[in-house]
């Protein structure tokens, strides 16, 4: 095990700084521990590093940055409760998984590894995103609303969009505090009764809402947007801000079923447009819109 605290990655000698605050060399193969017993918690990855896995635990704040990047079939896990960023383009192959608590943002594309590895966030834990970009196609999990409430996925900085899906577990919050998201690829209800937007942005559900019945529930001053069809979508209910029920295209309703209740708080807006993002035009389906006053 290089049980690494902060130092550089790179080559088959690297030096790092090992948990007493003795050198440390990792070499090509060796299982990464990122611990917690550090003064410095940035690795600078200076050329290909081919870990078998990382880890990183303890309650720190770690951040992976530099010109190289982490390859191999191993992964990446967070079992911490503090903040992990990945600011490297990487082609490691296995799964990511954040289960205990913590953060795990990522600012470039391929920070997630090649498409298909997969990412796990667990029940109060949260995936960050920054920075501007389109992500390679990575299967989420996804569950509850996050360390602090703010949600298990949320935008904190640009305007981004995430390919390969969503399966929600739980009942989960999206949350965008700056920038945009979209999700444009299908969304997957396992055992969630409500799905939660709290925007101060913009969030898009670009693709399908599939599987048991679900609430969406729009919160915060920003947009939501949900495109068609939301087969499963049982009713909306737009607490702040802007509801935008866009079409998915000339045989597909933005609901799958006639009369779906749409709730509109005072104060809110809702926007219904005949044209999907980019798609042709689209239909609606009768929702039963409910109006507040001063609506």
């Amino acid at each position: 095990i290089a049980q690494i605290a902060a130092g550089f990655l790179g080559g088959n000698r690297d030096e790092g700084e090992s948990s007493n605050g003795n050198p440390l060399d990792f070499r090509n193969g060796d299982f990464a521990l990122f611990e917690t017993s550090a003064l410095l918690y940035t690795v600078n990855i200076v050329t290909t590093v081919v870990p078998s896995s990382v880890q990183v635990t303890g309650g720190s704040n770690y951040t992976f940055a530099g010109i190289g990047s982490i390859v191999g079939s191993g992964g990446i896990s967070h079992l911490g409760t503090g903040r992990v960023t990945l600011d490297t383009t990487n082609d490691f192959e296995g799964a990511v998984a954040v289960t205990n608590g913590g953060i795990l943002r990522i600012s470039k594309a391929s920070a997630l590894g090649v498409a298909g590895g997969g990412v796990e966030i667990g029940s109060g834990s949260a995936l960050e995103v920054a920075g501007g970009m389109t992500t390679r196609e990575e299967p989420m999990v996804l569950s509850g609303v996050g360390p602090t409430a703010g949600g298990a996925l949320v935008n904190v900085s640009g305007g981004n969009i995430l390919r390969g899906g969503v399966r929600l577990l739980t009942n989960t919050l999206f949350g965008v505090t700056a920038g945009s998201l979209s999700l444009n690829d299908p969304l997957t209800n396992v055992a969630a009764d409500t799905i939660t937007v709290d925007s101060a942005g913009a969030f898009t559900f670009a693709n399908s809402i599939l599987g048991a019945g679900v609430a969406v529930v729009k919160q915060g001053s920003g947009q939501g947007s949900l495109a068609g069809p939301l087969n499963t979508v049982t009713s909306v209910v737009t607490h702040a801000g802007t509801l935008r029920l866009v079409g998915g295209g000339p045989a597909v309703s933005v609901f799958a079923t006639a009369g779906v209740p749409v709730y509109l708080a005072a104060g809110t807006t809702l926007q219904t447009l005949e044209e999907s993002l980019g798609g042709p035009l689209g239909t609606f389906n009768d929702p039963q819109i409910t109006l507040s006053s001063n609506t």
